[in-house]
C-alpha cells in the first residue's frame, strides 16, 4: 500500500513509520486506509500544536489517542486486540 499523495510532511512520516508495522500485523489494509489517513494528519495537527496543555492541545490529544488505539497503537490497545507487533525498539529514542 503506497503512501496517499494527500499526505506530506509529518502526517507523511507518520504513514512511512507506522504502515509497514501495521499491514505486516494484519491492522490496516485497504478498507482501514481513510481511517489511517485521519489518524496521521490528526498526528500532524498534534505535532504543529505548539502549546501543550492547551484546549486545541488537549482535543488534538484526545482525537490522536482514540484514532490509535483502533490500529492498536498503545500498549492497552494491543492486549485488548490481542496483536503482536513484533518491532524493535528504535535507537532513535535512546533505548
Amino acid at each position: 500500500m503506497r503512501i496517499p499523495k494527500t499526505l506530506a510532511g509529518e502526517a507523511a512520516e507518520y504513514w512511512r513509520r507506522n504502515a509497514p508495522i501495521l499491514i505486516k500485523a494484519g491492522l490496516l489494509t485497504d478498507a482501514d486506509r481513510d481511517s489511517f489517513i485521519v489518524l496521521c494528519l490528526t498526528w500532524e495537527r498534534l505535532c504543529k500544536a505548539t502549546d501543550a496543555g492547551t484546549i486545541e492541545w488537549v482535543c488534538l490529544s484526545k482525537q490522536y489517542q482514540n484514532f490509535a488505539k483502533s490500529f492498536g497503537l498503545t500498549p492497552a490497545a494491543r492486549k485488548s486486540l490481542k496483536v503482536e507487533l513484533d518491532q524493535p525498539v528504535s535507537d532513535e529514542f535512546g533505548f
